[in-house]
């Protein structure tokens, strides 16, 4: 069906087990994966024109997914998928697998981290080393009222938006907020299908920019700094949160598609430390981003001149 439908990239079949579930069927599905991969890429008529990605499954066990991840690269696929994600567990597990994940996982190839789509997850998933994603959340978000904005989620549908003069989002260049104002917008999504529409187009517009920007600052060597300035406006508006873990920054593969030549483990090496927090108190007027788990609060960048710095699987330098 995939080879009929055409798309550049296809995805093999794979069984996904919710990342909540323990026990044996997350190894019985890791090692089905593994054997539906090699029937995917007999069956594969079009290899010179699509691209089989395989998916890296193995739940939220460390253990499954290298054997899963080494299981796959010994297959040299065109590029690979992160999946079985987003499905319930809290985000330190979730950023842990990402971080695992990407570190067995070819850097000249894509990865992708699929049913992701919170801009915080996207950029930290982009610094733990992925480069695609997709997600419905913000035409999802749209429908029930909502606009994304740089400092986290705007509720079109409260009261306090019916007088609100102001676009959505000042800096935003999209039609929307060029045409229209917050309480304008407050009367649509509350009686008019047309407010999920123009809030669809809006938070598409923002996606396409932050994905913009975020690519650009890898490109241009300043991609620390971008995230920095990310972190920060998101977390202005945070509740009071205690400490959560570390994660090291990973180059996204996009990087090397363009560069030349390809950067080895004895070059500089960026490292982004963010420190994760858990919401330890939220007031009950808390927008839903504040909602989500964890969140970065504060990020600190430095350069690792080290020879031969370490892309193992292990994800103990999280901790």
């Amino acid at each position: 069906m995939q080879n009929n439908i055409g798309a550049d990239i296809i995805m093999a079949l794979d069984d996904v087990v919710k990342t909540t579930i323990t026990g044996p069927r997350i190894e019985e599905a890791m090692y089905r994966t593994l054997r539906w991969i090699d029937r995917c890429i007999a069956a594969h008529k079009k290899p010179d024109v699509q691209n089989l990605f395989g998916i890296v499954q193995g739940g939220l066990d460390p253990v499954l997914r290298d054997i899963c991840v080494r299981g796959l690269v010994e297959r040299n696929l065109p590029g690979y998928a992160i999946g079985g994600l987003a499905g319930g567990e809290d985000k330190d597990s979730f950023w842990r697998v990402v971080a695992q994940c990407t570190a067995g996982l070819p850097e000249d190839k894509p990865r992708y981290v699929m049913g992701v789509g919170y801009p915080l997850d996207i950029v930290v998933c982009s610094a733990l080393g992925a480069d695609m994603y997709d997600c419905v959340y913000p035409t999802r978000t749209a429908r029930f009222g909502s606009a994304l904005v740089p400092e986290g989620v705007l509720k079109l549908k409260q009261n306090a938006m019916a007088t609100d003069e102001r676009p959505i989002d000042p800096s935003c260049p999209c039609m929307v907020c060029k045409n229209y104002t917050r309480a304008y917008l407050h009367c649509l999504v509350t009686k008019d299908p047309m407010g999920s529409q123009l809030l669809s187009y809006h938070n598409l517009s923002f996606m396409a920019r932050l994905s913009r920007d975020l690519h650009m600052s890898i490109l241009e060597g300043r991609f620390p700094e971008f995230v920095r300035g990310f972190l920060r406006v998101q977390s202005s508006q945070r509740v009071t949160c205690q400490s959560g873990f570390t994660m090291q920054w990973r180059s996204p593969a996009s990087t090397y598609r363009s560069a030349a030549p390809r950067p080895t483990a004895s070059m500089t090496q960026w490292r982004l430390l963010a420190s994760t927090y858990r919401s330890s108190a939220r007031r009950p007027d808390a927008p839903d981003a504040e909602r989500l788990g964890a969140f970065i609060m504060d990020t600190t960048v430095r350069i690792d001149d080290r020879e031969g710095l370490s892309r193992g699987s292990d994800p103990s330098y999280l901790t």
